[in-house]
């Protein structure tokens, strides 16, 4: 019968916690006398067997949902027209009917300095009169998460490029929300699974459902 003889703990190159079982068998004639432990969180399979002693070593990887966790922020580049400033209900919020006239300047090449801008909203002036002083982009500010989870299966794609609400993400606001943006997986030899996913919050309003919705 196999007894237990080792249990450690620590800490793996992947920031992981793992749990190092040895179990010891005497008297075996076989490196397979000790059935091999089964589930999702059960990595590295070592088995021996010398001098009538087999043994099995194991490791069990921490299975809580995104122990493998790391955000980032960053900026990216947007067009000034999508601000949030100048949404409906923003700030400087702009007309549809403004977003038209814009739109037909800029595709005549109108030279938007002669424009009288009297009879527009103020944010349309406003939105004017940064565009004339070169604030043509504006930084938008992301999150980037990255979870590493433990799987017994190969990962599904169907959710990549979608809106999606991960485990453990930070609260977002304004009605911001997440897009998983990359899967990463890898098998072992017992084909668990070490599965990396990554996700990119929005800006104001969220992504598009009718473009990154389930």
């Amino acid at each position: 019968m196999a007894v237990e003889t080792r249990r450690e703990k620590a800490v793996n190159n992947r920031n992981r916690g793992v749990t190092t079982v040895t179990l010891e068998e005497i008297g075996a004639t076989t490196e397979d006398a000790i059935p091999k432990p089964g589930g999702s969180s059960i990595r590295n399979v070592r088995k021996s067997l010398a001098d009538g002693r087999a043994t099995l070593q194991y490791d069990i990887v921490d299975s809580t949902v995104g122990d493998t966790y790391s955000l980032t922020g960053t900026a990216s580049q947007e067009p000034l027209a999508t601000h949030p400033y100048f949404q409906t209900n923003g700030k400087w919020a702009v007309t549809d009917s403004e977003w038209k006239t814009w739109d037909k300047w800029q595709k005549e090449g109108t030279d938007i300095a002669t424009q009288t801008l009297t009879t527009y909203s103020t944010g349309f002036q406003k939105f004017i009169e940064l565009y004339l002083k070169g604030f043509t982009d504006y930084l938008q500010p992301r999150l980037t998460l990255r979870l590493v989870d433990a799987s017994t299966s190969e990962p599904t794609i169907t959710e990549l490029g979608k809106i999606s609400d991960p485990a453990r993400a930070p609260g977002l606001s304004d009605g911001a929300n997440w897009l998983l943006t990359g899967i990463d997986a890898s098998p072992d030899a017992d084909n668990n699974w070490e599965v990396s996913r990554e996700y990119i919050s929005s800006g104001p309003g969220g992504w598009n459902a009718d473009i990154y919705g389930t």
